[in-house]
């Protein structure tokens, strides 16, 4: 199974904390719970998170995750248990206008690693994991983000 996204484990879900599930604009679209977020908000909650040093867990569901979490429980139970849903795909955003769901913004993975790389936190950094994909891929993406120093 591939996935895109910030993920710990699988199985760091059942180990974690409760979430207070009443602070978040979350809303179901096809039976999986969306934040209404935008970039910034995102960027803001994702680095208190980090600060904390608390696990947290960050997906970043498409289509393909919509409709594989219909015939996956265990992929299902992974989004179930994030504590950041983000949209990412325009098509569940126009989805979700057909709802009458207010969700208006796109946030990639991709936007939010970006945006996380590239915060002003000082000198501090991030740790990643990189979940899902070939061996080789994560490789080529590890040797990407942090380039060999000569």
């Amino acid at each position: 199974m591939q996935q895109a996204g910030f993920q710990t484990n699988l199985s760091a879900a059942t180990d974690a904390k409760p979430v207070d599930d009443l602070s978040r604009e979350v809303y179901g679209v096809l039976g999986i719970p969306l934040d209404a977020l935008d970039l910034a908000a995102s960027l803001k909650i994702v680095e208190a998170s980090a600060e904390s040093r608390e696990r947290f867990w960050v997906s970043t569901p498409n289509v393909n995750f919509l409709v594989t979490s219909h015939v996956e429980g265990q992929f299902r139970e992974s989004l179930l248990a994030s504590d950041l849903c983000l949209v990412d795909g325009m098509p569940i955003v126009w989805v979700a206008r057909l709802l009458g769901v207010p969700i208006e913004h796109r946030v990639s993975g991709s936007d939010l690693f970006y945006a996380l790389k590239f915060s002003d936190r000082g000198h501090r950094r991030f740790g990643v994991f990189l979940f899902g994909g070939a061996d080789e891929v994560s490789e080529r993406v590890g040797r990407l983000l942090v380039p060999s120093r000569r």
